[in-house]
């Protein structure tokens, strides 16, 4: 039964809203609610609660609608904006990407760089309006310890918002920062952030050739890529064959029933070009699969893609035994005529190679991760190279096989101050053996816990 003053509030409620369906998640019917209310002489003390408490249910519904996001680019945007919050007081009260897109619409945080305000487009915003990331409290925690660092170490944000510089992608002279503060040392200055231990630039395949001088290099990564596929096809060809043959092998060994062998070998390519584009239909790939005891295949009915498959079906993340082998050897002809045919730009592009792993931009940066455990003063382009002039600057490579595919590895030093660390660049198929041509991953090994104190004399 209901209480005859209920009946008065939702009448006239419903007399008040356009429609004459109060709807308690309709923002402005929460408005006609509190003035019908007020309209029937409630106390304002009991308005205050209802409406609260009204809030505090509409709040909780939201937060369960709230689209969880994870994975590395959502983990990046909430770890910056969050850093840049964070350097600008508390963010206890940031509960999720709603709260962190109102900081940003005040101004507390500016997405751009010092004269330069970036308009935000929605795919960087998607990560943020209606979502909470599924390790929020984590991201929180690590900003605050990395700002506490940051304070402590480069100096505490003076005066105005703090700049969110992430979406510029290396386009202005702060370069790789992600956030620009600015402090009574240093001025304006950018800081590079990585949520955990993170690491400095992942290198490309584009990246590493233009950083050492090679042509080819410039511009989209596939032009590199051809010009490896077509100066030692015969190698990449060799390597295919053995890809293949091994493939059926094993394939051969397991099948259940002859037409099923005879479509596989219908199907065989032993020239790279070839044996990327060819197809079958999803019968064929149906009638393979089957035979093998593997679950269909939907996504892709590129032979290469059942190769790819049936290896992990078998041998998980090991490859077909003998595979490893082969594939080196080829990867050992192609890269050691590859440093023949480019041996002059390679020794002189090293330091360049070098300062794109260390993140070395225009202006002098910090870089801050492992929850501010590390903060590394990293020189502009100007400093690095009065230093790591042609007379000081110490740097050999060599090429290895590395298990996953094949290392390009630079050897760092100093005259002054002798070794300072290694870089190795590995190319690796990433996605799946002979799928595509090799991807690019980029690590580093320096030999102090922080390498600016090695070069210490930049930071002034």
């Amino acid at each position: 039964m209901k209480h005859p003053i209920i009946d008065k509030i939702l009448t006239e409620w419903a007399y008040r809203v356009h429609d004459g369906m109060p709807n308690p998640k309709n923002p402005l019917h929460i408005v006609h609610l509190k003035e019908s209310l007020q309209h029937l002489k409630i106390d304002e003390e009991v308005i205050d609660i209802m409406i609260n408490k009204l809030m505090e249910v509409k709040k909780k519904s939201k937060e369960n609608k709230l689209k969880i996001q994870k994975g590395q680019n959502p983990t990046t945007v909430y770890h910056e904006v969050l850093c840049a919050l964070a350097m600008k007081g508390s963010i206890s009260d940031i509960k999720d990407g709603n709260d962190i897109l109102n900081a940003i619409n005040k101004g507390t945080v500016k997405p751009g760089v010092p004269g330069k305000k970036f308009k935000i487009n929605k795919k960087h915003m998607s990560y943020l309006e209606d979502s909470i990331h599924d390790k929020m409290e984590v991201l929180k925690t690590d900003a605050k310890s990395i700002v506490k660092s940051i304070e402590k170490r480069i100096g505490k944000h003076t005066s105005g918002p703090v700049w969110w510089a992430g979406p510029s992608n290396d386009s202005t002279d702060y370069g790789a920062s992600d956030m620009v503060i600015k402090t009574k040392k240093h001025g304006w200055v950018g800081v590079s952030l990585k949520a955990g231990k993170g690491q400095l630039k992942n290198l490309t395949i584009n990246t590493f050739f233009k950083s050492l001088g090679i042509p080819f290099g410039d511009g989209q990564n596939d032009k590199a890529a051809k010009h490896f596929l077509t100066n030692y096809k015969t190698e990449w060809d060799a390597m295919t064959k053995d890809w293949v043959d091994l493939a059926e092998k094993e394939f051969n060994k397991k099948a259940n029933n002859e037409e099923a062998k005879n479509i596989f070998k219908s199907h065989i390519k032993t020239d790279w070009d070839s044996f990327q584009s060819e197809t079958m239909t999803q019968e064929e790939m149906d009638t393979l699969t089957d035979s093998v005891g593997m679950d269909k295949l939907g996504k892709s009915k590129a032979f290469k893609y059942f190769c790819h498959k049936m290896n992990n079906h078998f041998h998980g993340r090991k490859n077909y035994p003998g595979w490893n082998t082969v594939r080196d050897k080829h990867f050992d002809n192609i890269f050691n005529a590859f440093g023949a045919e480019y041996e002059g730009e390679i020794q002189t592009g090293l330091s360049d190679l070098f300062a794109r792993q260390m993140s070395v931009g225009k202006k002098n940066m910090f870089y801050a991760a492992s929850a501010g455990k590390t903060i590394w003063f990293i020189p502009s382009e100007e400093q690095f190279y009065k230093e790591f002039d042609y007379n000081s600057f110490i740097a050999q490579f060599n090429t290895s096989a590395s298990g996953s595919g094949y290392a390009f590895t630079l050897d760092v030093g100093h005259q002054a101050i002798g070794a300072i660390g290694s870089i190795t660049v590995t190319f690796r198929f990433k996605q799946g053996q002979m799928t595509k041509f090799p991807d690019t991953t980029s690590d580093y090994d320096l030999y102090a816990d922080d390498w600016s104190k090695l070069l210490g004399t930049f930071e002034k």
